[in-house]
C-alpha cells in the first residue's frame, strides 16, 4: 500500500503523521467555541478576552502558515488559515469593542 501512495506524492500513514493530524484537528476547534460565545451574545461582550493574547495568537498562527507554506504542507497550510480566520474574527470584534469604549461612541462597557 506504501508504494501506492508514494505514487501519488503521499507519505505512509504513520503513528508520528495520525498524531500531527490529531494535532491540526485539536489546534483548530479551541477557538471556536470563544467565537461562538462572542457571536451568540447580542451585546458582542469581549470584556474577559485580551487584545494582547489574541494579537500574539494571531502571530503565532501566521508563523505556523508560514512554516507549512515552507514545507509545501497542505494540512499545516489549510489548519492554519481557518485558524487564522477565526482567531482574526475574534481579535476584530474584541478591537471594535475596545475602540468603541476608548472613543465614547458606544455605551460598551469593554475596556
Amino acid at each position: 500500500m506504501d508504494w501506492l501512495l508514494a505514487e501519488v506524492g503521499l507519505a505512509p500513514f504513520t503513528l508520528g503523521r495520525l498524531m500531527g493530524y490529531f494535532y491540526l484537528a485539536a489546534s483548530q476547534f479551541v477557538h471556536w467555541p470563544q467565537l461562538f460565545k462572542i457571536l451568540k451574545d447580542p451585546r458582542r461582550d469581549t470584556r474577559a478576552i485580551s487584545l494582547t493574547t489574541y494579537c500574539a495568537i494571531i502571530v503565532m498562527v501566521l508563523s505556523s502558515l508560514a512554516y507549512g507554506i515552507y514545507l509545501h504542507s497542505w494540512p499545516i497550510i489549510v489548519n492554519n488559515v481557518i485558524g487564522l480566520c477565526v482567531n482574526a474574527a475574534i481579535f476584530g470584534i474584541k478591537a471594535r469593542n475596545a475602540w468603541k469604549y476608548r472613543s465614547g461612541n458606544g455605551v460598551s462597557t469593554d475596556p
